[in-house]
This record gives C-alpha cells, sequence and structure tokens, in this order.
C-alpha cells in the first residue's frame, strides 16, 4: 500500500502490510491464490500503469489463482484485454453498483488464472465490445463464484527499508551497546 494513511489501516486487519510502492518490492511468482488489483489510473513514459501492473503482477497468482482487476472501463484496453484473454478464463466484467460507478466509471474483472497461455481471440473481441457496451453491475451475489485456491511460498518485500523501520532495527539490534562501548569514551 502506497498510502501512508491506509497501510496503517491495514496494518490493524492483516498480518503482513508493505508500505511501499508498487516499484520498490519484490513479489514472489506463483505465490498467491488470490490477486486483488487496484492500480493507479495514470500513465507511465506513454504506457498505462493499469496494464503495466496487470502485467507485472499476474505472474504472482498460482495456476488457477483468482484475479480482481478494477480499472475504468474506459481504460479496458485491447492490450488489457490481450493479456486478460490470453492468461485468464471464467472471465466475468462487472460495473460498480449505481451511485459509485459514476464517479470513476470503475469495473471490476474477475478470472481464473491458466496454466499456460492461450490463443483466444473471440474472448478478446468480446472485452473490448465491452469497453463502450453497457456491462452488469456488481452485486452481492454474483451468477458465477470463484474458489480460491491453496497458495503457499507466498512473499511480497520490499526492497528499499524505510527509515522509521531501519531506526527501530538499529535500537533493537545487539551490536548498538557494543559500538557505543568503541566509540564512547569511559
Amino acid at each position: 500500500e502506497l498510502d501512508e494513511a491506509r497501510a496503517k489501516e491495514a496494518k490493524t486487519r492483516l498480518k503482513h502490510v508493505v508500505h511501499a510502492s508498487f516499484d520498490h518490492v519484490d513479489i514472489s511468482p506463483e505465490g498467491f491464490g488470490l490477486l486483488f488489483l487496484n492500480p493507479p489510473y495514470d500513465d507511465e513514459e506513454g504506457e498505462r500503469k493499469e496494464l503495466i501492473f496487470l502485467r507485472g503482477t499476474m505472474d504472482s497468482l498460482v495456476s488457477s489463482g483468482v484475479l480482481v482487476y478494477i480499472i475504468p472501463q474506459k481504460r479496458l484496453s485491447r492490450p488489457i484485454a490481450e493479456l486478460l484473454a490470453a492468461n485468464f478464463t471464467e472471465t466475468s466484467v462487472y460495473r460498480f453498483p449505481d451511485g459509485e460507478f459514476e464517479s470513476f466509471g470503475q469495473i471490476v474483472i474477475l478470472g481464473r488464472k491458466n496454466l499456460w497461455p492461450l490463443d483466444a481471440t473471440a474472448e478478446v473481441e468480446r472485452l473490448m465490445k465491452l469497453r463502450d457496451g453497457d456491462i452488469p453491475p456488481l452485486k452481492s451475489s454474483l451468477t458465477r463464484r470463484y474458489a480460491v485456491p491453496h497458495s503457499s511460498g507466498a512473499m511480497i518485500r520490499e526492497r528499499e527499508i524505510q527509515p522509521e523501520e531501519l531506526l527501530k532495527l538499529i535500537k533493537g539490534s545487539p551490536l548498538i551497546p557494543r559500538l557505543q562501548d568503541l566509540i564512547e569514551p569511559r
């Protein structure tokens, strides 16, 4: 989680939270049964972040892992549709409910990861039609259920340590008293 306040809130509810930018974390491949992906809606060097995040995280899912992907409907581009169609099956698309959809035009794409990429031209075209088409709203009871497969070996780790964390580690280190003995006069 990039936002500090949301990261602190998440730490009260989850076992492991990393407060860092996506660009500063390592994520284990095939370690997760579920990927909840709500990327920034922005450009980075001419490419949309919605695509960059999908491409950069989908390998973290185990085979048959479930993707929950939130993007604005107008950002459902051909490259995103091609990536989804080749790598996910059982794909369902819903728009946010009335009262929420109007703000950002967000949709939720659900799918199950394939073991191997597929040639899915018809699925690409189906997804592309949804970019400007009518999408049913997300409801509390979905027509399709997605069982999340068991996963192990999941790891998300920050490549850089935050200054506050470094201070905690230094203060708790057994080397500090020894170093103080060496550098402070008796």
